[in-house]
């Protein structure tokens, strides 16, 4: 849940709480009497804030039972599932493993990625800074050919898909 959401939340919770010191200071009759309520009800525009507030606490508890229900998406990939116990790795531990490849490649000066998980495998979204003199689908290919091989080789994982996207090209070669 993000922390919009836990804030109005807690915000909401705070409200609930109000509401219910209110009803019990009502039923001990401590504070407010049940003629200054009629009092208070018997006036159209109260009633129709009455009624607003009422719609938004339903409203705003609605979405966050929904939040609340909605699950949360696995970080981690699931490398085997055996009778003797399951082998999971986290899905920054595979970008990591991602990016060491990638940074192999010769050519590749910076590079980035996101990872999801597909029916088929992982998809692999893989973006590069390149140098100024390669030859970009060598490159490319050799990124995407030497990530699958290691993630299959070394995580056992399947790859469905990698997907590389040349951020930028610099202007002209670097001189080091």
């Amino acid at each position: 849940m993000s922390v919009f959401l836990r804030l109005i939340l807690s915000l909401y919770n705070l409200l609930l709480i109000a509401l219910g010191l209110f009803c019990l200071s009502l039923s001990f009759n401590y504070g407010v009497t049940s003629e200054e309520i009629v009092r208070f009800l018997s006036n159209i525009p109260n009633r129709w804030i009455l009624g607003l507030g009422g719609c938004g606490m339903v409203l705003l508890g609605l979405v966050l039972l929904l939040a609340g229900l909605k699950s949360e998406k696995p970080r981690y990939a699931i490398i085997s599932d055996a009778p003797d116990g399951k082998v999971t790795i986290t899905i920054p531990a595979i970008q990591q493993m991602i990016l060491r490849s990638a940074r192999s490649v010769e050519g590749i000066r910076e590079a980035r990625t996101e990872v999801r998980k597909a029916k088929k495998g992982l998809l692999i979204d893989l973006f590069i800074l390149t140098n100024y003199d390669c030859s970009l689908p060598e490159v490319t290919g050799e990124a995407k050919e030497r990530i699958r091989k290691h993630l299959e080789e070394m995580a056992g994982l399947r790859v469905s898909e990698v997907r590389v996207t040349v951020d930028e090209l610099p202007a002209r070669p670097v001189v080091r």
